[in-house]
């Protein structure tokens, strides 16, 4: 999942101010964003810098079974938070981390390699996408 900035490198709050309609195939629910805080995160490799870091809220929509444990839990407003982080060259951020805490254990998934690399489209690219 990509998010596009304002302008390429850009942060801001309202990079965080959005719904994300999700349909996966079996349910639709949205993602609420909204804006946290601003932090830096540095990778294994590549990318060391600022992110935004947005909270996240699970809205389910319809096809999902009310009674299932994980559907009531993230539901019930948990914190959760992802950590945007720019891609280079470009106007989009992608998920740097994900987080989610519970009263049991807490779920980060992070990147430990962010690396990217702008490549100038040409013309003949432009003209046929195929030709990538």
């Amino acid at each position: 999942m990509l998010f596009w900035a304002v302008a390429p490198g850009a942060f801001s709050q309202e990079t965080c101010r959005r719904t994300l309609p999700i349909f996966d195939g079996h349910q639709r629910y949205d993602l609420k964003l909204a804006f946290k805080r601003m932090d830096k995160v540095t990778a294994e490799k590549g990318y060391a810098g600022p992110v935004v870091v947005c909270s996240l809220r699970y809205e389910p929509i319809v096809g999902h079974i009310s009674s299932n444990a994980l559907v009531k839990y993230l539901s019930e407003g948990r914190e959760m938070e992802v950590a945007l982080a720019p891609v280079a060259g470009t106007r989009l951020l992608a998920p740097f981390r994900l987080s989610v805490v519970s009263m049991l254990a807490n779920l980060v998934i992070e990147a430990s390699r962010f690396e990217a690399t702008a490549r100038p489209l040409d013309a003949s690219t432009v003209a046929d996408p195929k030709a990538q």
